[in-house]
């Protein structure tokens, strides 16, 4: 982001005041989540995962899941691993922010605290994977320093983000 380009700056201090990132501790806040959630994504999360519940496990047992929420309002989530040690790299499986609240630093609180529990955990990039006419959501991922890496799918990259 441009020093000069006040349209874009987050002020992170002032939100802080209004919100809260949650570590969701059970599996049935998770899928709460996911049944939340599930229709902003195109294809949705069912479309893909097909069975909810079994993802809501899944996303308990081995990723991290987030919450953010704006006087005591849940606005977003995001859930992500950062447990290969192999390759190092964390990914990110899910992120969203209600509509209404998109453009508020949000969406980068969240990618913020991902990035800061992979570093803990000792990865060294985050990996995700976004609709290719999924435009705002490309712009944000790039505005956080994402690169595209590959083509995933026919509809789908790959992008990536390199930890310091």
């Amino acid at each position: 982001m441009k020093k000069n380009d006040k349209k874009n700056e987050i002020n992170i201090d002032k939100m802080q005041e209004t919100h809260h990132i949650t570590r969701i501790r059970t599996w049935r806040d998770v899928f709460v989540l996911l049944l939340k959630y599930d229709s902003k994504f195109i294809p949705s999360i069912s479309e893909r995962k097909h069975d909810l519940l079994e993802y809501a496990h899944k996303l308990y047992k081995y990723a991290h899941v987030y919450t953010v929420t704006e006087d005591n309002n849940q606005v977003g989530f995001i859930a992500f691993y950062a447990n290969d040690m192999v390759t190092k790299t964390a990914y990110i499986t899910q992120i969203a922010v209600d509509s209404e609240k998109c453009h508020k630093g949000f969406g980068t609180a969240l990618v913020e605290k991902c990035i800061n529990i992979s570093k803990l955990n000792g990865m060294l990039e985050i990996m995700l994977e976004v609709n290719k006419g999924n435009r705002r959501a490309i712009e944000f991922y790039k505005k956080i320093g994402f690169i595209y890496k590959r083509q995933a799918s026919r509809y789908s990259e790959y992008m990536t983000l390199k930890l310091k």
